[in-house]
Protein backbone atom coordinates (compact mmCIF):
# COMPACT_ATOMS: atom_id res chain seq x y z
CA UNK A 1 0.00 0.00 0.00
CA UNK A 2 1.46 3.41 -1.07
CA UNK A 3 2.06 5.74 1.91
CA UNK A 4 -0.01 8.52 1.44
CA UNK A 5 -2.84 6.27 0.83
CA UNK A 6 -2.27 4.46 4.40
CA UNK A 7 -1.97 8.07 5.77
CA UNK A 8 -5.39 8.98 4.44
CA UNK A 9 -6.84 6.13 5.54
CA UNK A 10 -5.14 6.77 9.43
CA UNK A 11 -6.64 10.24 8.93
CA UNK A 12 -10.11 9.07 8.15
CA UNK A 13 -10.25 6.33 11.04
CA UNK A 14 -8.94 9.47 13.74
CA UNK A 15 -11.69 11.84 12.17
CA UNK A 16 -14.24 9.25 12.81
CA UNK A 17 -13.07 8.32 16.31
CA UNK A 18 -13.03 12.15 16.84
CA UNK A 19 -16.96 12.34 15.46
CA UNK A 20 -18.11 9.21 17.16
CA UNK A 21 -16.82 10.56 20.58
CA UNK A 22 -18.45 14.15 19.98
CA UNK A 23 -21.67 12.69 19.06
CA UNK A 24 -21.70 10.37 22.11
CA UNK A 25 -20.62 13.52 24.21
CA UNK A 26 -23.45 15.22 22.86
CA UNK A 27 -26.08 12.17 23.37
CA UNK A 28 -24.62 11.96 26.77
CA UNK A 29 -25.25 15.68 27.54
CA UNK A 30 -29.02 15.50 26.04
CA UNK A 31 -29.29 12.46 28.64
CA UNK A 32 -28.41 14.68 31.31
CA UNK A 33 -30.92 17.24 30.33
CA UNK A 34 -33.60 15.10 29.93
CA UNK A 35 -32.86 13.42 33.08
CA UNK A 36 -33.06 17.04 35.10
CA UNK A 37 -36.21 18.02 33.32
CA UNK A 38 -38.42 14.58 34.23
CA UNK A 39 -37.12 15.27 37.87
CA UNK A 40 -38.74 19.25 37.52
CA UNK A 41 -42.00 18.15 35.31
CA UNK A 42 -43.40 14.99 38.13
CA UNK A 43 -46.70 16.42 38.64
CA UNK A 44 -48.02 17.70 42.53
CA UNK A 45 -51.21 17.84 44.31
CA UNK A 46 -52.39 21.77 44.02
CA UNK A 47 -53.71 21.14 47.08
CA UNK A 48 -57.53 21.74 46.11
CA UNK A 49 -60.55 19.88 44.83
CA UNK A 50 -62.74 20.64 42.16
CA UNK A 51 -65.81 22.15 43.93
CA UNK A 52 -68.86 24.16 42.15
CA UNK A 53 -68.49 27.09 43.96
CA UNK A 54 -65.25 27.25 42.10
CA UNK A 55 -66.81 28.64 38.95
CA UNK A 56 -68.67 31.52 41.08
CA UNK A 57 -68.71 34.52 38.39
CA UNK A 58 -67.79 33.04 35.42
CA UNK A 59 -70.08 32.95 32.41
CA UNK A 60 -72.15 29.54 32.15
CA UNK A 61 -70.78 28.68 28.89
CA UNK A 62 -67.19 28.86 30.26
CA UNK A 63 -69.02 26.75 33.33
CA UNK A 64 -70.24 24.29 31.27
CA UNK A 65 -66.69 23.67 29.83
CA UNK A 66 -65.57 22.85 33.51
CA UNK A 67 -68.61 20.63 34.25
CA UNK A 68 -67.38 18.87 31.71
CA UNK A 69 -63.82 18.56 32.26
CA UNK A 70 -63.75 18.17 35.51
CA UNK A 71 -65.70 15.56 38.00
CA UNK A 72 -67.20 17.38 41.20
CA UNK A 73 -64.36 16.70 44.23
CA UNK A 74 -61.60 15.33 41.42
CA UNK A 75 -58.10 16.13 43.15
CA UNK A 76 -56.36 18.76 41.08
CA UNK A 77 -52.41 18.04 40.17
CA UNK A 78 -50.36 21.42 38.12
CA UNK A 79 -49.41 18.55 35.77
CA UNK A 80 -50.17 15.54 34.15
CA UNK A 81 -48.18 12.49 32.73
CA UNK A 82 -49.20 11.64 29.17
CA UNK A 83 -48.95 8.30 26.49
CA UNK A 84 -49.64 9.33 22.78
CA UNK A 85 -49.39 7.75 19.73
CA UNK A 86 -50.45 9.26 16.60
CA UNK A 87 -48.33 10.01 13.11
CA UNK A 88 -46.70 13.06 11.97
CA UNK A 89 -46.06 15.26 8.41
CA UNK A 90 -42.52 16.78 8.59
CA UNK A 91 -43.23 18.67 5.12
CA UNK A 92 -46.36 18.96 3.01
CA UNK A 93 -46.31 16.55 0.16
CA UNK A 94 -43.74 13.82 2.41
CA UNK A 95 -45.32 10.91 3.61
CA UNK A 96 -47.01 11.26 7.72
CA UNK A 97 -44.51 8.88 9.93
CA UNK A 98 -46.23 7.02 12.81
CA UNK A 99 -44.81 7.62 16.68
CA UNK A 100 -45.18 6.96 20.38
CA UNK A 101 -44.39 9.32 22.42
CA UNK A 102 -45.02 10.13 26.64
CA UNK A 103 -45.60 13.73 27.79
CA UNK A 104 -44.68 15.24 31.06
CA UNK A 105 -46.82 18.84 31.40
CA UNK A 106 -47.00 21.01 34.41
CA UNK A 107 -48.39 24.33 35.10
CA UNK A 108 -45.60 26.81 36.13
CA UNK A 109 -42.84 24.82 34.90
CA UNK A 110 -43.02 23.41 31.70
CA UNK A 111 -43.38 20.62 29.14
CA UNK A 112 -41.19 17.53 27.90
CA UNK A 113 -42.48 15.30 25.01
CA UNK A 114 -40.42 12.05 24.19
CA UNK A 115 -41.22 10.55 21.05
CA UNK A 116 -39.77 7.63 18.79
CA UNK A 117 -40.50 7.42 14.56
CA UNK A 118 -40.22 5.28 12.40
CA UNK A 119 -38.76 6.49 9.34
CA UNK A 120 -38.94 3.71 6.70
CA UNK A 121 -36.16 1.17 8.22
CA UNK A 122 -34.46 3.92 10.36
CA UNK A 123 -36.08 4.16 13.67
CA UNK A 124 -35.37 8.00 14.75
CA UNK A 125 -36.03 9.68 18.50
CA UNK A 126 -36.07 12.94 20.06
CA UNK A 127 -37.73 15.44 21.83
CA UNK A 128 -39.37 19.13 21.86
CA UNK A 129 -38.86 20.74 25.79
CA UNK A 130 -39.92 23.98 26.95
CA UNK A 131 -38.52 24.48 30.50
CA UNK A 132 -37.57 27.01 32.81
CA UNK A 133 -38.28 29.44 30.25
CA UNK A 134 -36.62 28.18 27.65
CA UNK A 135 -37.40 25.67 24.65
CA UNK A 136 -35.30 23.15 22.72
CA UNK A 137 -35.70 20.10 20.55
CA UNK A 138 -33.77 17.35 19.45
CA UNK A 139 -33.72 14.35 17.28
CA UNK A 140 -31.29 12.01 16.63
CA UNK A 141 -30.86 8.71 14.16
CA UNK A 142 -30.69 5.19 16.21
CA UNK A 143 -30.65 7.32 19.72
CA UNK A 144 -26.97 9.06 18.11
CA UNK A 145 -26.19 10.30 15.39
CA UNK A 146 -28.16 14.09 15.10
CA UNK A 147 -30.66 14.98 12.88
CA UNK A 148 -31.80 18.21 13.82
CA UNK A 149 -31.55 20.23 17.00
CA UNK A 150 -33.01 23.81 17.63
CA UNK A 151 -32.62 26.45 20.61
CA UNK A 152 -32.84 30.12 21.23
CA UNK A 153 -35.55 32.81 21.52
CA UNK A 154 -37.63 31.93 18.61
CA UNK A 155 -37.64 28.33 19.39
CA UNK A 156 -38.66 28.97 23.14
CA UNK A 157 -41.62 31.42 22.43
CA UNK A 158 -42.81 28.93 19.99
CA UNK A 159 -42.29 25.91 23.02
CA UNK A 160 -44.40 28.36 25.20
CA UNK A 161 -47.16 29.05 22.83
CA UNK A 162 -47.09 24.78 22.48
CA UNK A 163 -46.91 24.86 26.08
CA UNK A 164 -50.48 27.39 26.50
CA UNK A 165 -51.88 25.36 23.80
CA UNK A 166 -51.67 21.85 25.78
CA UNK A 167 -52.95 23.44 29.12
CA UNK A 168 -56.12 21.86 27.73
CA UNK A 169 -54.98 18.36 29.01
CA UNK A 170 -54.68 20.19 32.49
CA UNK A 171 -58.23 21.60 33.29
CA UNK A 172 -57.64 22.26 36.69
CA UNK A 173 -54.72 25.31 35.69
CA UNK A 174 -57.22 26.57 33.77
CA UNK A 175 -59.59 27.47 36.74
CA UNK A 176 -59.15 31.03 37.31
CA UNK A 177 -57.98 30.78 41.06
CA UNK A 178 -54.48 30.00 39.15
CA UNK A 179 -54.82 33.53 37.06
CA UNK A 180 -56.50 32.40 34.05
CA UNK A 181 -59.04 35.09 32.67
CA UNK A 182 -61.95 33.84 31.09
CA UNK A 183 -64.79 35.18 28.81
CA UNK A 184 -67.72 34.14 26.57
CA UNK A 185 -68.53 35.27 23.14
CA UNK A 186 -71.84 33.24 23.23
CA UNK A 187 -73.13 30.08 23.87
CA UNK A 188 -70.47 27.82 22.14
CA UNK A 189 -67.39 30.14 22.02
CA UNK A 190 -65.23 30.94 25.24
CA UNK A 191 -61.68 32.51 25.46
CA UNK A 192 -59.22 32.92 28.25
CA UNK A 193 -56.08 34.75 28.50
CA UNK A 194 -53.42 33.28 30.27
CA UNK A 195 -49.34 33.58 30.65
CA UNK A 196 -46.62 31.20 30.33
CA UNK A 197 -43.31 33.19 31.93
CA UNK A 198 -43.10 36.06 29.36
CA UNK A 199 -45.36 35.04 27.29
CA UNK A 200 -49.46 36.03 27.08
CA UNK A 201 -51.38 34.00 25.20
CA UNK A 202 -55.37 33.90 24.49
CA UNK A 203 -57.44 30.36 23.57
CA UNK A 204 -60.05 30.44 21.73
CA UNK A 205 -62.49 27.75 22.55
CA UNK A 206 -65.42 26.13 20.51
CA UNK A 207 -67.53 23.50 22.49
CA UNK A 208 -70.67 21.50 22.08
CA UNK A 209 -73.52 21.95 23.68
CA UNK A 210 -72.79 19.07 26.92
CA UNK A 211 -69.27 21.21 27.11
CA UNK A 212 -66.69 19.25 24.91
CA UNK A 213 -63.92 20.74 23.28
CA UNK A 214 -64.46 21.02 19.31
CA UNK A 215 -61.62 23.35 18.42
CA UNK A 216 -58.92 25.57 20.36
CA UNK A 217 -57.66 27.90 18.38
CA UNK A 218 -54.71 30.81 19.30
CA UNK A 219 -51.82 32.64 17.97
CA UNK A 220 -48.53 30.85 17.59
CA UNK A 221 -44.78 31.57 16.60
CA UNK A 222 -43.87 29.56 13.79
CA UNK A 223 -40.13 28.85 13.05
CA UNK A 224 -39.74 28.24 9.21
CA UNK A 225 -36.29 26.26 8.14
CA UNK A 226 -34.46 29.65 6.62
CA UNK A 227 -34.40 30.82 9.69
CA UNK A 228 -37.60 33.24 9.51
CA UNK A 229 -40.37 33.20 12.15
CA UNK A 230 -44.04 34.50 12.03
CA UNK A 231 -46.99 34.81 14.39
CA UNK A 232 -49.77 32.65 12.68
CA UNK A 233 -53.22 30.96 13.33
CA UNK A 234 -52.51 27.41 15.23
CA UNK A 235 -55.32 25.36 16.31
CA UNK A 236 -56.37 22.05 17.57
CA UNK A 237 -59.62 19.83 16.70
CA UNK A 238 -60.42 17.27 18.53
CA UNK A 239 -63.03 14.63 17.74
CA UNK A 240 -62.95 12.39 20.88
CA UNK A 241 -62.78 12.57 24.53
CA UNK A 242 -60.52 10.90 27.09
CA UNK A 243 -61.23 10.54 30.04
CA UNK A 244 -59.33 9.49 33.46
CA UNK A 245 -59.04 10.35 37.31
CA UNK A 246 -62.19 12.69 37.19
CA UNK A 247 -60.67 14.74 34.35
CA UNK A 248 -62.02 14.62 30.79
CA UNK A 249 -59.91 16.32 27.75
CA UNK A 250 -59.36 15.69 24.42
CA UNK A 251 -58.07 12.31 23.51
CA UNK A 252 -58.26 11.98 19.58
CA UNK A 253 -56.53 15.41 17.66
CA UNK A 254 -55.36 16.60 14.96
CA UNK A 255 -53.24 19.78 14.85
CA UNK A 256 -52.40 22.41 12.06
CA UNK A 257 -50.87 25.83 11.35
CA UNK A 258 -53.72 28.14 9.64
CA UNK A 259 -56.32 25.51 10.00
CA UNK A 260 -59.30 27.52 8.63
CA UNK A 261 -57.38 28.80 5.63
CA UNK A 262 -57.90 26.72 2.60
CA UNK A 263 -54.78 27.20 0.89
CA UNK A 264 -52.33 27.86 3.85
CA UNK A 265 -53.60 25.30 5.94
CA UNK A 266 -50.96 23.15 6.94
CA UNK A 267 -51.82 19.99 9.38
CA UNK A 268 -48.69 18.22 10.42
CA UNK A 269 -49.76 16.18 13.91
CA UNK A 270 -52.77 13.53 14.26
CA UNK A 271 -52.82 11.79 17.85
CA UNK A 272 -54.43 10.32 19.89
CA UNK A 273 -54.25 9.83 24.20
CA UNK A 274 -53.25 6.36 25.43
CA UNK A 275 -53.15 7.08 28.93
CA UNK A 276 -53.49 9.92 31.51
CA UNK A 277 -52.15 10.49 35.08
CA UNK A 278 -50.75 12.27 37.51
CA UNK A 279 -48.84 10.04 39.74
CA UNK A 280 -46.20 8.21 38.58
CA UNK A 281 -46.49 4.21 38.67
Amino acid sequence: MPIWLAVVLLLICLANVVWTAVVASGARLDRERLRQARSKLVPQPAGERFREQMLDGLPEPVCRYFRHAIAEGTVIYDGAILAIDGEMLIRPGQPWFPFTSTELIRHGHGLLWEARMQMGFVGISGYDMYHDGAGRMCWRMLGLYPMASAEGDAISESAAGRMAAEMIWLPGMLLPQHGVQWEADNDNEIRCRLAIDKYDFELRFMLDGNGRVLRLRMKRLRNEDNGSSAQLEFGMDSSEDFTANGFTVPGQCSVAWQPDDVLARFEFWRGRLRSMSQTVS
